[in-house]
């Protein structure tokens, strides 16, 4: 029997010998050492009527001063690290997924399906004037992209107006009841324009005093608009002037589109009178990114902070090993 054996293996590994040859080893490069925040990818085998029978996957953990996730040079790696395998579920059956599940049973529409949304907009003509009294305020020496600033798609910007300036201009306690601004270039088109005003003992502008109540809404027009040269904008409702109180006035809108900005006259006193918030945007993360944040954005604060935010997982990747804060030192 053992001599039975050893004539078996005898014949058995020329023909192994035999059916190999030069190019049986397929080498498919992956991550490497330049890859520095990189941290996965899609990499394709040679030619899928290929057969493979082993997949041999080496591995090497650097130590680089060039990762950028923290200062210290094996920073990223010294926490865990995985290496996944997975099994596709989909070879030669019918199975699949519906938003990361397999149900049973997948309800459809033949008919496409869509979505109402309704607003109210307002827009007051002015049919005759009896009699009006108009005041400009300012030289219009400058221009400014700032006030109507539709490339970046949406934005605020509020201005203060002292009572000195409406009373050198002869303004009297009484009704504001339209504006007026003189436009030089047209930016894009405006969507959802909203005017406020509100009284204010103010005589500057700051973030730390920037004001959100108590304003009283005397424009407000949903419908696309194209304002050019000295546009009017009637208000709803008129705004009461008390005579002696600094008036601050807020600007908010939005477009579809960021091609270009609105240029409006304007002026430059030097003095802090406009607070300008022109962009509205979220944090993209893809696998494992972070925000570093700086020390210095803490040095005013004592001993707590209140951070609130919207997160919204990706279903194609979630659940996925994640966390939201980590601190240090």
């Amino acid at each position: 029997m053992k001599y039975l054996i050893y004539i078996l293996i005898i014949l058995f590994i020329p023909s192994i010998i035999y059916t190999q040859s030069i190019g049986d080893t397929n080498v498919v490069e992956t991550l490497n050492f330049n890859d520095i925040t990189k941290r996965r990818g899609w990499y394709i085998f040679p030619s899928d009527t290929n057969n493979y029978h082993k997949v041999l996957m080496y591995y090497t953990l650097k130590c680089d001063a060039a990762t950028t996730q923290d200062n210290y040079a094996c920073g990223e790696w010294d926490y865990t690290t995985y290496t996944r395998l997975y099994n596709h579920k989909n070879v030669n059956t019918p199975f699949y997924y519906y938003k990361n599940s397999n149900p049973e049973n997948i309800e459809f529409n033949n008919n496409p399906k869509f979505d109402i949304h309704q607003k109210q907009t307002y827009n007051l003509t002015i049919d005759s004037i009896l009699s009006e009294n108009s005041f400009t305020i300012g030289m219009g020496n400058f221009t400014t992209s700032e006030l109507l600033n539709t490339t970046s798609k949406n934005g605020s910007a509020q201005y203060l107006i002292t009572a000195l300036e409406l009373q050198n201009q002869g303004l009297s306690t009484g009704n504001i009841s339209r504006i007026s601004i003189g436009i030089q270039n047209q930016g894009e088109y405006l969507n959802s324009l909203k005017i406020k005003m509100k009284s204010t003992t103010l005589s500057i502008l700051s973030g730390s005093t920037y004001s959100t109540d108590n304003f009283t809404l005397v424009y407000d027009n949903a419908n696309w608009q194209q304002p050019q040269s000295t546009e009017i904008f009637n208000f709803l409702q008129p705004f009461y002037w008390d005579g002696s109180s600094n008036i601050i006035i807020e600007f908010t809108f939005s477009s579809l589109t960021d091609a270009s900005s609105y240029i409006t006259i304007s002026d430059s006193i030097g003095s802090n009178i406009g607070l300008l918030q022109n962009f509205n945007g979220h944090l993209d993360f893809k696998d494992d990114e972070i925000v570093d944040l700086p020390a210095s954005v803490f040095a005013n604060i004592d001993s707590a902070i209140t951070v609130s935010f919207w997160c919204f997982g990706d279903e194609n990747l979630m659940p996925f090993n994640s966390y939201i804060f980590e601190g240090r030192d």
